[in-house]
């Protein structure tokens, strides 16, 4: 049986003490997500957390092999760091020890007092701990929520086409060509630069888009605001931001901000002129982007 050593990281210094760990470790888990990388936790934190950290680290033989980001809130409520406004998230655990490394998890909550209730929310279908019976009286539910979209990419476009068509429910390629003839345009952010401006277009277009139905979006706060112009920066240097533009007859139509990792298309956000309704700029926008991350070699299974 693997002897899995426990440590409670509990400050920001600890958390960035492993980064390169990691970030090793992100690699060797199949289903880890981008939500559970160090760029999205650490600036989530740091803007957003309250209370007590408690992120474990689990170690074989010295070396990391599993993390569970976990803080207790004020009320007294285990949740993991992202809580909230992100998707897929969970423990990271090497193949090698998901069982054991579920089960350490829940082991150090029942020895750790201070808290009540845990509700691991946003939690990924394949997390391990939803394979684990956990003990102590401890009870489970499983709580459906909305989650941004997570696309296996065929590994060619032709494939794609095949699939789904060029425009899928939105036209034919006819009407594709006769829109892109009219200055129809998707565009991805090449360097930083970019990427704040098509950032800041996300954030007026979204604001549109919710105000013309009466009501607020997810991007209004500029707590918010900030920590998506930092983390997607921080996925640009590490290469897995996906972010998007399209135009028409000049003007700025949608945009989409996601993320690319272990050859999946994480769709995360997105905003568009309502004004243009009429052209299905969502799934345009989508089908776009798809075929350009299959171009770039983010090929599914």
């Amino acid at each position: 049986m693997v002897h899995i050593d426990t440590e409670v990281i509990g400050t920001v210094e600890g958390l960035h003490a492993i980064r390169q760990d990691w970030d090793r470790l992100l690699e060797a888990c199949p289903y880890s997500t981008p939500f559970q990388a160090y760029e999205w936790q650490v600036a989530w934190w740091k803007r957003f957390g309250q209370g007590r950290l408690m992120t474990l680290a689990m170690r074989v033989a010295g070396r990391l092999c599993g993390l569970a980001p976990l803080f207790v809130n004020n009320n007294g409520e285990v949740l993991f760091i992202g809580s909230g406004i992100s998707d897929y998230l969970g423990v990271l655990l090497e193949p090698s020890i998901e069982i054991a490394g579920a089960e350490a998890v829940f082991n150090h909550l029942a020895g750790y007092g201070g808290w009540g209730l845990c509700r691991l929310q946003d939690t990924m279908p394949s997390c391990a701990l939803l394979a684990v019976k956990p003990s102590y009286g401890f009870k489970s539910v499983i709580v459906p929520g909305e989650i941004c979209l997570c696309a296996d990419l065929p590994p060619s476009v032709e494939a794609f086409r095949k699939r789904h068509g060029r425009t899928g429910g939105c036209g034919s390629r006819k009407a594709w060509r006769r829109l892109s003839n009219k200055g129809l345009k998707v565009e991805a952010a090449g360097n930083e630069a970019e990427a704040v401006s098509f950032l800041e277009t996300l954030f007026r277009l979204h604001s549109k888009k919710w105000e013309a139905a009466g009501k607020s979006g997810v991007l209004q706060d500029q707590e918010i605001r900030a920590f998506h112009a930092e983390t997607a920066l921080g996925f640009q240097k590490r290469g897995e931001l996906r972010l998007y533009r399209m135009l028409f007859e000049g003007k700025e139509l949608a945009v989409l901000y996601g993320f690319a990792l272990k050859n999946r298309l994480y769709a995360y956000l997105m905003g568009y002129d309502p004004d243009f309704s009429k052209l299905s700029p969502g799934i345009l926008m989508l089908l776009s982007v798809a075929e350009d991350c299959i171009t770039r070699g983010i090929a599914g299974i």
